[in-house]
């Protein structure tokens, strides 16, 4: 799973998702654009939004970096994560059909 990326240039430490750009000091916007080398001008609108298509970016990267198998484990895991249940027969399952189609490589 996608660990979240944290920032510690206000007074607390906050998890950097697209669901909470919004509510950052322009500063702080500016600051994770510059890190990212996006622009840094405009309101803040403007920023929060360069921001959250540049987040929205790097995780579709991230997944699209993944395996067919460890996108099946990460659903598993999410799903299982909402209705409470025990994904690691599931998981088990997979390991072993990745494990025989490696062999058969």
């Amino acid at each position: 799973m996608k660990t979240p990326r944290k920032t510690s240039n206000s007074k607390k430490v906050v998890d950097l998702t697209p669901d909470n750009v919004s509510g950052m000091k322009v500063n702080d916007l500016k600051m994770h654009l510059s890190a990212r080398k996006l622009s840094t001008n405009g309101l803040k609108a403007d920023l929060a939004s360069r921001l959250i298509q540049s987040l929205e970016d790097e995780s579709s990267e991230e997944k699209g970096k993944m395996s067919k198998q460890d996108l099946k484990k990460e659903e598993i895991k999410e799903t299982a994560e909402i209705t409470g249940e025990i994904p690691e027969k599931a998981i088990e399952h997979i390991d072993k059909v990745d494990a025989s189609n490696m062999s058969q490589e």
